[in-house]
């Protein structure tokens, strides 16, 4: 990434060096940079300062626009047990049911014992972990979990907040929801 747009630096500065002799009447405009042959007797031309500046400007938009944009994806019935078998399955666990159906996504997952945790906080973890890389992702609208012998955890996308790190399912309703 670095290496492009080192090269398109060069070639926007290579290409206003080109033009920095024709007068620019609209500076602000979003009209594309054309291509000049340059002249073999013409000095080299030196860049202002605000021609670098407005030169790096347009090569941070450049940059900005060619980044592809995150959007979530339609889930399969295959992905939603790839994401749980990796998301939603700690060492030991075991997946023993999934079904992805009218939008629901219900499994049942066999926790192993943890000396250092109790099993409601191993489910709320794990149900969190879970439903945050699920949110990445369209085609659902509830997603329960059941931990045998501990609760089922069952909530419906529209109940999700979002922060600067995406959308998530609060903690503490997660708790509130185990049952």
């Amino acid at each position: 990434m670095k290496k492009i747009l080192y090269m398109m630096s060069v070639a926007l500065l290579l290409l206003a060096g080109c033009n920095a002799g024709e007068p620019n009447n609209n500076q602000s405009t979003n009209e594309p940079i054309e291509e000049t042959e340059e002249k073999p007797n013409e000095p080299e031309q030196v860049l202002t300062e605000q021609q670098k500046a407005d030169h790096k400007e347009k090569l941070i938009e450049l940059s900005q626009e060619s980044q592809p944009r995150e959007t979530p994806q339609p889930l399969t019935e295959v992905q939603v047990k790839e994401i749980i078998d990796h998301y939603g399955i700690g060492e030991g666990d075991k997946l023993t049911n999934v079904s992805f159906v009218n939008r629901e996504i219900k499994a049942t997952i066999d926790l192993a014992p943890n000396e250092m945790f109790p099993a409601k906080e191993m489910a709320v973890n794990r149900y969190s972990q879970l439903s945050d890389e699920l949110l990445k992702h369209e085609g659902w609208e509830i997603l329960s979990i059941t931990y045998p012998n501990i609760g089922t955890i069952s909530m419906n996308r529209n109940e999700k907040e979002t922060n600067e790190f995406g959308d998530y399912f609060p903690t503490m309703v997660i708790e509130e929801k185990l049952k």
